[in-house]
């Protein structure tokens, strides 16, 4: 078993509250998953020695779907509009369905955003048949 989950992708959307909606990535495969820490630089004038200090970590997922693999309901078609409901809205981002989510303090969530969706040919070129989900940090992280 992994330290941080074995199971597929996820995210809810209202995490919490009213209305919560939880979406399966079950033919997700994680591509890509950084922390960017952004640093802000003060010089000294008379020495030129500087400080660095960080302001936080972001934190940037890169799923590949495979949506070729949904033969039954839901049906590539269904599963994609479920998905591109998501586009540019909050959710909170689990790597792994049975770990845990990125967290911004102990144990608050860290909110992401479902920032692109692109369509590509995985298996055919006759259409389309593979998703690219870009997850961006809207929260500074503190762990993953």
């Amino acid at each position: 078993m992994g330290i941080f989950g074995t199971t597929c992708p996820r995210f809810i959307y209202n995490h919490g509250g009213g209305g919560e909606v939880t979406v399966d990535l079950t033919y997700g495969i994680i591509q890509r998953s950084e922390p960017t820490t952004d640093y802000v630089e003060q010089r000294s004038a008379i020495t030129g020695d500087r400080d660095l200090l960080a302001r936080g970590t972001h934190w940037e997922v890169e799923v590949k779907y495979h949506l070729y693999k949904h033969t039954t309901a839901p049906t590539p078609a269904g599963k994609y509009s479920t998905i591109a409901t998501y586009k540019g809205r909050l959710v909170t981002l689990y790597l792994h369905a049975d770990g845990a989510p990125f967290y911004k303090t102990g144990t608050t969530d860290a909110l992401f955003v479902l920032k692109e969706i692109t369509p590509f040919f995985l298996t055919t070129t006759d259409y389309k048949d593979g998703l690219i989900l870009l997850f961006v940090s809207a929260d500074t992280v503190l762990q993953a």
